[in-house]
């Protein structure tokens, strides 16, 4: 990864052609329904007639705006932030809190669904966990 998303030695990450484009995910990934770890590149919207150049801010909100126009759908994976090593080699104590956190991503009821649509209010989407909970 061309830079850590945060200080955490296990992060789950979704896949773009941004900051995670490079990445080797081998620690575990997963779909929520209908995802896949199939991203929109660069190269396939400027074919299709984006222009990037005018619909991407100018500075730092670059690459973040990037990320997200190219994000995956509904799919997540771990990352190991600092040193290379092979996954087969790490003990399952080092990497089972992240492993968790990325099944109850996964089989959220929520899961995958965009982030804007989830807090729309639509009745025929199904309740967010904290909509459940009131």
């Amino acid at each position: 990864m061309r830079s850590p998303l945060s200080q955490a030695p296990w992060q789950i990450v979704p896949r773009n052609d941004g900051t995670t484009r490079d990445v080797w995910i081998a620690a575990g990934e997963i779909s929520a329904l209908f995802g896949a770890e199939v991203w929109p590149t660069r190269q396939s919207l400027a074919e299709a007639g984006v222009r990037l150049d005018r619909l991407l801010p100018e500075g730092p909100a670059e690459r973040q705006m990037l990320d997200r126009i190219t994000e995956a759908f509904g799919w997540r994976g771990i990352v190991r932030n600092g040193r290379d090593s092979v996954v087969c080699d790490t003990p399952a104590r080092e990497i089972a809190p992240a492993l968790f956190e990325l099944l109850e991503w996964g089989l959220a009821p929520d899961a995958g669904r965009p982030r804007a649509a989830a807090r729309s209010g639509n009745p025929s989407a199904p309740p967010s966990p904290a909509t459940r909970l009131r």
